[in-house]
């Protein structure tokens, strides 16, 4: 078994509870959609859904229960109706992506006016890969959230817990480790970034892997995605599934303008992201 290695000492055994904390703080998904805001689909009429808006929010690895409840709490103030996709990962990202696709047949999601998307990092993986297979007409504004440092996360995991990593989440996080990330043209939608500016704990626990990888890039330009706005946030990922008080009027406002507000943050956070 491979010898974990960060900055306090951690051996094999903390490693384990490591990854096991990640495994419980992220929540384990769900084959099924969650429908917040509306009947659920099958009861509308084409009519009424072409003159509605959907959200789609594509969570990612990083998703627990109390952050599900915090992003359900927030959509339920929001004119839209909202699916939130619970992704079978045992089959990785192509599982996803056609997991996804199901979701947006069942639901008729392409029937509706205009369909946005919240997509964490996994969630944005899936996005544009589905995209590469099954074009969207009707999606208008797609927000990622983006972070260098997280979306480092996977490779990470593998190198010190693969087989643990596989038992806990299939095949996704070896893909996610290997798969590049994968553009979706602006042409025809409002694509914002939000950037996240702090690590998360399993991260700071190696922040020497982390950084061996290279320096962190933080200009949204690095994210190799066309975008129209960006905006900085002082969170970790975890912290991005719940503090909507503090993020939740940014996003509306992009769904709504396809712009960030401009109060929103468009410089990036100093200090050190590990602290």
């Amino acid at each position: 078994m491979r010898r974990c290695r960060s900055n306090h000492g951690v051996c094999v055994p903390a490693c384990l509870w490591s990854l096991l904390l990640f495994a419980l703080s992220c929540g384990c998904t769900r084959d099924h959609v969650r429908v917040r805001g509306a009947e659920s689909a099958a009861s509308l009429s084409p009519t009424e859904r072409s003159s509605r808006a959907a959200l789609l929010v594509l969570e990612g690895l990083g998703a627990r229960s109390a952050g599900r409840r915090a992003i359900e709490r927030w959509t339920s103030t929001l004119p839209y109706d909202v699916y939130f996709p619970d992704f079978d990962t045992e089959n990785g990202l192509d599982g996803c992506v056609e997991h996804l696709r199901e979701v947006v047949v069942a639901n008729q999601l392409e029937s509706y006016r205009e369909v946005y998307v919240l997509a964490y990092i996994m969630g944005g993986w899936t996005l544009n890969q589905y995209l590469g297979r099954y074009p969207m007409k009707n999606l208008k504004r797609v927000i990622y959230d983006r972070s260098h440092m997280q979306e480092q996360a996977p490779g990470i995991v593998m190198e010190n817990m693969p087989r643990t990593a596989r038992l806990l989440y299939g095949e996704v996080v070896a893909d996610l480790s290997k798969t590049p990330y994968r553009p979706i043209p602006r042409e025809g939608l409002d694509i914002g970034l939000v950037i996240e500016s702090r690590a998360m704990w399993y991260l700071r626990w190696h922040k020497d892997q982390v950084l061996e990888k290279g320096p962190l890039q933080w200009a949204p330009e690095t994210f190799g995605q066309d975008f129209d706005d960006f905006m900085y946030v002082d969170l970790d990922h975890l912290e991005m599934y719940k503090n909507f008080n503090m993020i939740g009027e940014e996003l509306f406002h992009f769904f709504e303008h396809g712009r960030f507000s401009a109060h929103a943050r468009r410089q990036r956070y100093l200090g050190d992201p590990f602290d």
